[in-house]
């Protein structure tokens, strides 16, 4: 057998890595987001996101994953990419059972995927927990949600500049993971 061929690609490896070590977490967050509520969405999101690659840093984990030869933005990539394709596959089930159409659905869970992700990768990567702290935030967005704040909620996304700003989150969480989360030091 060819070296090509015991190979796999570093998607290939974190899409295997994340749907063997934790197919009871994505089962059940399949489930939890067939409940069609933008708000809902977003928490069912964080409960997931936060318990991939966050959580692999703070417990150490990705030292272990990154000793082989993948590179931090590729497992910070594919973990998203994995989280994202169970969630949207999940939403675009919901959205062909009731024959709503998809519309612009997918991108506003898109964007509020990369938000809670972003979140709880920038704050696991200063130290400060990859859970509580988005929370937070999320909770107060959505609250805030009910207000014309809503346009431009990160987690509600209501209007493109709602996208820029979760763009703009998961680009920043993507930059203090690559720097380890001396991203201000």
């Amino acid at each position: 057998m060819s070296e090509r061929a015991l190979k796999l690609s570093w998607i290939e490896f974190t899409l295997k890595r994340n749907f063997l070590e934790r197919p009871g977490r994505f089962f059940a967050m399949f489930l939890l987001f067939l409940i069609p509520s933008q708000p809902w969405r977003a928490l069912v999101s964080l409960f997931l996101f936060s318990s991939l690659l966050p959580r692999d840093v703070e417990n150490g984990e990705d030292r272990l994953v990154l000793s082989l030869p993948v590179r931090r933005w590729q497992l910070f990539l594919g973990d998203f990419a994995a989280g994202a394709a169970v969630l949207l596959v999940s939403g675009l089930l919901v959205s062909a059972v009731s024959g709503s159409g998809v519309g612009v659905e997918p991108l506003r869970w898109l964007g509020a995927m990369a938000f809670v992700y972003g979140l709880s990768v920038v704050f696991v990567s200063i130290g400060k927990g990859n859970f509580g702290l988005p929370l937070l935030i999320v909770v107060i967005d959505l609250i805030l949600s009910a207000t014309p704040w809503k346009l431009l909620s990160p987690s509600y996304v209501g209007s493109p500049l709602a996208l820029v700003i979760d763009g703009a989150v998961f680009a920043l969480a993507m930059l203090s993971y690559e720097k380890e989360g001396r991203l201000w030091s």
